[in-house]
């Protein structure tokens, strides 16, 4: 054979040449089968086949993800990144990991743009209850034989490609991807790893739009607890659910366990919770009977440059008034004023635990409309969600917790009325979210001063 260097490169190798001078044997003397172009030998030397070992950016400089190439076809690496063995079927690297995209494996770009429209967006449950330990029957068939659960990426998305990161308690340990759409596959022991914790993944899918060449990306975080999940339909994303806290911050440990149709009939001075002034952090002030303070007395020099937090002893526990007169900001510097305390991006003052934040007025809205996929429920104690696919099962409940007016009373609301925080702000006051025991829900302008509750998001 011409040019045949391994000899010289590998001394402790045998060879034998088969009836075709194709026919090769590496390893030994005997000879290769009549149907083998290589054979392989280990059982002198032990030695193992060795296949180039790249990292994704070399496999893709390679051959590229997404773009065909039938030449290609068949071609072996050992992905450095994702340690495993992949090979290219004519459109895209498989690995023989899982038979298909890894889930572990890490995007090319990790810090990919969203897209410019809203008309792609990523859909799915966004929480699972894992055990039911917590004797909820409202999610039993969540995981009550945990397999997979599907998301599908929505709109003009092409050459999409799915990963999953943040994988606590490697909860998912595969991913089926047909086109757009991919099935989740947990872990076959997932209700003993979960039961009494809390896990996220991180599902992320890559792609571009149409037939253009920039990359773009859309993620979702799911929770995977061993509690009550209070997701609710969203028109976001069709098909799309949010996930919020079960309870409204300051509510009696008594309820955070409760099943939301055991909320409604729980005594409203453990369910209803705190009433927070729009952007200032959880200090005492939002507690019902928290004394209050005029907010004149607030003066620039006694609020804290970064948070707008008064300054001094005692003075954060105080309501801050403002008397009968606009502007109602709970200080009368420009402070009281500021746009950024609760804001998404921000997040200064956010009351809300690790994980969680003050919801906008644009995902209230997208839960309240009538083409949301919930059906509503109210009366005096409060306002309730039951997604129209869960079999006529509440999976959130909202108090009718009242408010506290700018003047520091308390409304005790017997009209069933709820006044919600959000996190936006238009110039003095803020937008918020209020329903009473008529149908329907909308958004309001209230002040800054006036105490509202928090119900969090998840992140």
């Amino acid at each position: 054979m011409k040019n045949l260097k391994i000899f010289a490169m590998l001394p402790l190798i045998l060879f034998s040449f088969g009836k075709l001078n194709s026919q090769v044997t590496i390893g030994s003397s005997a000879l290769p089968s009549d149907a083998s172009l290589l054979y392989l030998d280990a059982s002198i030397h032990h030695r193992a086949l060795h296949l180039p070992r790249l990292t994704e950016a070399d496999r893709e400089a390679l051959v590229p993800s997404g773009t065909p190439n039938v030449e290609a076809r068949g071609l072996m690496i050992f992905n450095r990144d994702t340690q495993c063995l992949e090979f290219w079927n004519e459109t895209e690297w498989v690995s023989l990991c899982v038979g298909q995209t890894p889930p572990l494996r890490p995007p090319a770009n990790p810090n990919l743009p969203p897209p410019p429209t809203d008309a792609i967006c990523l859909s799915g449950r966004t929480c699972f209850d894992v055990a039911q330990s917590h004797s909820n029957a409202n999610f039993a068939s969540d995981f009550d034989a945990p397999t997979a659960r599907t998301f599908v990426l929505r709109g003009n998305a092409t050459n999409t490609r799915f990963y999953v990161m943040n994988n606590e308690h490697n909860a998912v340990v595969a991913l089926n991807q047909d086109d757009n759409t991919v099935e989740v596959v947990f872990r076959d022991d997932l209700e003993d790893v979960m039961t009494g914790e809390n896990g996220v993944f991180t599902l992320v899918a890559q792609f571009n739009i149409g037939d253009g060449t920039e990359r773009f990306q859309r993620s979702l975080n799911v929770r995977i607890q061993d509690n009550i999940c209070c997701m609710v339909r969203s028109n976001s994303c069709e098909g799309s659910w949010l996930t919020f806290m079960c309870y409204n911050l300051g509510a009696d440990p008594s309820v955070h366990n409760m099943t939301p149709a055991q909320q409604w009939s729980a005594p409203a001075t453990a369910r209803n919770g705190w009433l927070f002034q729009w952007g200032r952090q959880d200090d005492g002030h939002q507690h019902r009977n928290s004394p209050t303070r005029a907010g004149g007395f607030f003066t620039a020099g006694s609020l804290d440059a970064a948070t707008g937090q008064p300054i001094g002893v005692d003075a954060h526990r105080f309501t801050i008034t403002d008397g009968p007169a606009v502007p109602f900001y709970w200080g009368s510097s420009s402070m009281g004023a500021n746009n950024n305390l609760w804001t998404r991006l921000d997040r200064i003052n956010d009351p809300c635990p690790s994980g969680w934040r003050i919801p906008t007025s644009g995902e209230w809205n997208s839960i309240f409309a009538g083409n949301s996929g919930n059906s509503f429920s109210q009366n005096n104690g409060g306002f309730g969600f039951t997604p129209n696919d869960t079999g006529g099962v509440l999976t959130l409940f909202l108090p009718a917790a009242g408010r506290r007016r700018h003047n520091g009373v308390v409304d005790t609301s017997p009209n069933g009325a709820g006044f919600y925080n959000t996190s936006d702000s238009n110039s003095h006051s803020f937008r918020g979210i209020h329903f009473n025991n008529q149908p329907g829900a909308g958004i309001i302008v209230p002040t800054r001063v006036d105490g509202l509750s928090v119900r969090c998001i998840a992140e």
